[in-house]
This record gives structure tokens, sequence and C-alpha cells, in this order.
């Protein structure tokens, strides 16, 4: 079983929830900008409202607090802290996140804060954002001010949630800032990035030394189709050589430079020539020692024993994005990231779709079921949060409502907040729980009852080229 500090919780990310986007000294980021832009977004949706977490964060906190929830990842608005990225800070911005961290502990909720969870501020994205050097003292003086103001209540962080995404939105993924950038214009992306990460721990670490510090990685993970360790062993080297065109989809790329101190190969020597000058010196400072391996994980792919795709198994399920659900890829991602980087795994956000259908419960038992299994195996898998809490719009092309708690709603202008009941929302997570033998809540009658999912099967109409 799962061992007994091991921490059950949910997670979302600021410009999901908050809303409030121009109140009390708030500036834009880079999402703001997108969701100006005609036909970037499914819907036109945008951030305006959100959830309108901003106005009713202690009615979702108490929400929270019936679920039986007891650990809360959410990440922090930079610009709402530094409307312009840099220089005064926002007290207002600090004041809000002070309501918020104090009402969580008030009901025994643990914070987890992201730093930056993809919604840079448009005032550092104009003046160059990843692709300028400053990004990284940027960043450092923002974590350093968090840190400083919140780490009496606060004492775990993730600097970056997926670099891998943030690298895809400057390569026609749509998301924001929707670039479409050449390797030569992205890998120094990525190295600032990195370095950002590491001179951000530098600085929480001078600011506050009791503090739990890591990143959030996705990446592209490969399982092996057979028991053979022939089969394991070509998935494994699928998973970390990863001999793909979209590099910057992998996880190595990230992993091994925070955790080993230099870049993987054989993607090294693909992509040396586009590293910035002087790029050996800044490895020790990526590598700066941090707490914990984070890994937000949504599926992965079987390979066979040359590491060749192959088609999914017969009978795989799939979540409400049409995305492969992988137990033994879950597995795998973190036996291997443990033996390879030695940090205690902390899978942050395995997105499974609504758990509003039977289907879904189905598939959440699965997951879990997973975790039992690496907890038996000895991996210290050591935290597992929901994505996510509540859900009024997605990233540009999905649904967006992959939530305990839907929230429905006309570009936002929130029309119906559902809160359901902490007994029919528990149905959704509880049994998948109960199949573990943990417990998020009691058992109902009413578990079998199907809710609606909320979909949106559009496609991208556009956004993908450099922002104006």
């Amino acid at each position: 079983m799962f061992r007994k500090d091991f921490v059950w919780g949910a997670a979302t990310a600021a410009y999901q929830i908050e809303g409030g986007v121009r109140e009390d000294g708030r500036t834009q980021s880079v999402w703001d900008m997108l969701c100006e832009r005609a036909g970037a977004v499914c819907n036109g949706d945008t951030g305006e409202t959100a959830c309108d977490f901003y106005h009713r964060y202690r009615e979702d906190i108490a929400m929270m607090k019936r679920f039986g929830i007891r650990a809360f990842r959410m990440s922090f608005s930079w610009n709402r802290i530094f409307p312009e990225g840099t220089g005064a800070v926002n007290e207002k911005g600090l004041d809000f996140y002070d309501r918020v961290v104090d009402e969580l502990l008030k009901n025994g909720i643990v914070p987890y804060v992201t730093l930056l969870h993809w919604d840079l501020p448009r005032a550092l994205y104009e003046r160059g954002g990843y692709m300028n050097p400053d990004f990284c003292n940027w960043f450092a003086d923002y974590a350093r001010v968090v840190a400083g103001h919140f780490s009496d209540r606060v004492k775990n962080f993730f600097t970056f949630n997926e670099p891998q995404l943030i690298l895809g939105a400057h390569r026609g993924s749509g998301k924001a800032p929707a670039l479409s950038l050449s390797d030569a214009e992205t890998v120094p992306v990525a190295h600032h990035i990195l370095l950002a990460h590491g001179r951000a721990v530098r600085a929480m670490r001078a600011e506050a030394g009791d503090l739990a510090l890591g990143m959030a990685n996705q990446g592209c993970f490969f399982y092996p189709v057979s028991d053979t360790p022939e089969n394991e062993a070509a998935a494994k080297r699928e998973t970390f050589e990863y001999r793909r065109p979209n590099w910057y989809s992998s996880l190595p790329w990230y992993a091994d430079p925070v955790f080993l101190g230099k870049y993987p190969e054989p993607l090294l020597s693909r992509l040396e020539k586009y590293l910035p000058a002087g790029w050996e010196k800044d490895m020790a400072e990526i590598a700066e020692p941090i707490d914990f391996c984070g890994q937000n994980f949504y599926n992965a792919f079987p390979v066979d024993e040359k590491g060749e795709s192959v088609p999914f198994p017969p009978g795989t399920a799939y979540n409400s994005e049409h995305w492969n659900v992988s137990p033994s890829g879950l597995y795998y991602s973190v036996k291997w990231q443990y033996e390879r980087y030695r940090k205690p795994e902390t899978a942050c956000a395995a997105t499974i779709g609504s758990p509003w259908t039977e289907k879904c419960t189905t598939r959440s038992a699965s997951i879990f079921s997973a975790g039992i299994f690496c907890s038996w195996k000895g991996l210290r898998m050591r935290a597992r949060t929901y994505w996510g809490i509540s859900a009024g719009r997605g990233w540009i092309i999905l649904n967006g409502r992959r939530a305990i708690v839907p929230v429905s709603g006309s570009s936002m202008s929130i029309t119906k907040r559902r809160r359901g009941r902490p007994r029919t929302v528990r149905s959704g997570i509880g049994t998948s729980l109960r199949t573990t033998g943990q417990t998020f809540g009691t058992s109902d009658a009413r578990a079998k009852k199907k809710l609606p999912v909320f979909s949106n099967r559009k496609k991208f109409a556009g956004g993908r080229e450099a922002m104006k």
C-alpha cells in the first residue's frame, strides 16, 4: 500500500481559475494576449472570469475540505505580484495570495506553489521573454520575493510547470505565446529556463533554508509491450535517448541537466551547436540540488523489443481528450526516473479525464493500482495531485472540463458554478481511492450516477503565428 505520509491532493493553475484579470493592479500575461486574438482559443474563451477563484476562494477551499483534500497545488500569477515583471512589488497581489494560503491552512490543506505555470508576464514577453538571457535574473528575483514572503507558511515550491510545453508554445502548439520558431531559436529558450530554475533555487535557499524545491516535468514516455528484459531496455532507451524529432517534448533534455549536471546524449550531439556560447559554465548552477523529482503524467506509448512503436493493446482505455490511459507507463516512468535520478518522486498531475463517468472511475482505479505497484516495488512515489480541482477553461484545444468540479459558462462569464454535493463528487475519485484502501470520503448509492462531461471537440483554429 501507499506509505503513511503519502500526499493526496488536487491541482490547478492561476489563469485557469482565478479571473479578476484587471483587478488590484494585475497586468496582462501572454495568455491574456492570446485570448484577445480572434480564433486563437476554442469558443473565444478567456480567463476574464474563469472559475472566479479571485472572489470565491473561500467557498472553493471549503469545498476542498468537504472532499477530504489535504494538499492543493496552485500557481501564483507572476504579473499579479510584479505588474511589470520586475521592479516594484504589487502589495495587493501578495495580499490575495496571503489570504488564499491562510485559508488553506485554516482548513487543514497544505499549499504546494508553482511559481510559473506558463503565464509569463506580457511586460517581460515584450522584452524578449524566455529568449532574453536576462530572463534568468528576472525569474530569480521573483522567486526570492515569493520565498521571503511566504516561506513561513508555504514549504513546498515548484519553479516551473512543464518546460516541455513552454517550448512547445514556441514550436507551433498554439499555446501562448503561440510562436513557431526553429531549433536555433528554441534551444536557447530551454537553456534559459533551466538556468532560471537553478538561479531561483539558489535565491530561495538564501532567503529561506527550510524549503522543499523541485520542478514539474512532463515528457514523452514509452513502455514495453512484453515482460522481456530486452523490451524493457528498449522502452527505457527510447525514453531517455529520445531520437524523435520533437526533442523539446522529451524528459531528459530538462531533467538530466537538473539532476545530473549535463545534457543527455544523443540529443546533445544534435543540438549543441544551438546552445548559447559558454553554456558549459552554467551547468553547475542548473544542477543546484533540489528535493524531489516532479512529474506530470498523462499517458505513454508502447514499443517493441527494437524500440519501435506498436499499436496500443486491445482494450486500452481513453480519456475525454482521447489520450490513452497507461498504468504501465506510469509505473515505468516512476521506476526509471528513480533509478536515474534517485530523488523522491512526486506524481503531480496524472490527468485521466473527467471523474464523472463509470468508465473514467475504472481508469482512475487502474492508475492508482499502478501507484500501489510502485510502492510495492519499493519506489519512492511520494505524492499525487489530481488535475484539477475545478476548471472553467482549457488550454487552447482541450475541452477544459477535466476536473473534479466543472464550471460551465460562455466565454468565461459564469452562468452556473457546479457545486456538486460532496458525496456525489467523491464518487468520481473516491471509488478509485477505495480500490487502494485510501479514503476521500464515504461511499454513496449515487456513486453510479453519471453526471455530464462538458466536452468541446472543436480544433484549434489559429494563433500559431508570432504574436505581434
